[in-house]
């Protein structure tokens, strides 16, 4: 395959692209077929960056804007419309071994959709032949990064936990739990914690650390809905309609 993009073209040559489907893409270019979809056009950066440049009128200025709420307030996501249980946003590619685990406000999408299973908090990705592949928490924080990567569900450092159950408030409509760790010494729990940079630009919504910590932590406490299904965390708060909302 050519190299488009360092490729110098001939007066009046037109290159229109290239298709592959993505087992021979991927071995060309020696990436596994999960990563690309179903085929890619490979053009050089001039041709697919305009594109969308031409929507783009001369003078404009970007503006920064964060969705405070979906319509239907919890019972609908950004990828999860009214009346759907099933998460959206298709295939969770970031669900792979050494990824670092963090909370973000609720969207409704595979990426934040978790299962409790073998006393292990699973996710799921599909590999490029559609066979499932299961991570889960490791049972230790890593050194570098500070919070909690995951790891292959049948690996010796997977993290096991037991759901304990917290009494409510008045002011408590969903479970109060906290996610005790069974590997580990007693009275640690899942967490979580601001990140170093404090959410960059997305103050408190530009996610946070989940990270083992002891029990009595306020961080360790979260709210489950059995109408969601969410696991929710209001250790963090930020001005909005959907207060203190962050999910795994």
């Amino acid at each position: 395959m050519p190299d488009f993009e360092h490729y110098q073209l001939k007066e009046g040559e037109v290159i229109m692209g290239e298709y592959e489907t993505k087992f021979t893409l991927g071995s060309k270019m020696g990436y596994p077929p999960s990563y690309i979809d179903a085929g890619i056009v490979v053009q050089p950066m001039f041709y697919y960056t305009g594109h969308f440049s031409r929507y783009v009128r001369p003078g404009s200025t970007p503006l920064m804007a964060l969705v405070g709420e979906s319509p239907g307030g919890a019972m609908s996501r950004t990828f999860r419309p009214v009346g759907k249980t099933s998460p959206g946003g298709g295939n969770n590619n970031n669900a792979r071994e050494g990824i670092e685990v963090t909370v973000w406000p609720c969207e409704g999408s595979t990426r934040q959709h978790w299962t409790m299973a073998n006393e292990q908090l699973q996710t799921y990705r599909l590999n490029g032949y559609g066979e499932q592949l299961c991570v889960t928490l490791r049972d230790s924080v890593d050194v570098s990064l500070g919070g909690i990567l995951l790891t292959d569900c049948k690996a010796d450092d997977a993290a096991s936990f037991t759901v304990v159950t917290e009494p409510k408030t008045d002011s408590d409509e969903a479970d109060v739990v906290k996610f005790m760790t069974t590997k580990r010494r007693a009275n640690e729990c899942l967490g979580i914690e601001p990140l170093a940079n404090g959410g960059g630009a997305y103050g408190p919504r530009g996610g946070a650390q989940a990270v083992l910590l002891p029990c009595d932590h306020e961080s360790a406490i979260w709210h489950y809905s059995s109408k969601t299904g969410e696991v929710v965390s209001q250790y963090f708060s930020w001005d909005g309609p959907e207060t203190n909302s962050t999910t795994l």
